[in-house]
């Protein structure tokens, strides 16, 4: 189960990072 954990924590900085890159061009 740890594995999985460890995979959905990756994915989810993914995701956030994602976001991030996302606001940052709308914003500019």
């Amino acid at each position: 189960m740890e594995e999985l954990t460890k995979d959905i924590d990756r994915i989810d900085r993914r995701i956030l990072r994602l976001l991030q890159e996302d606001g940052r061009l709308t914003n500019a």
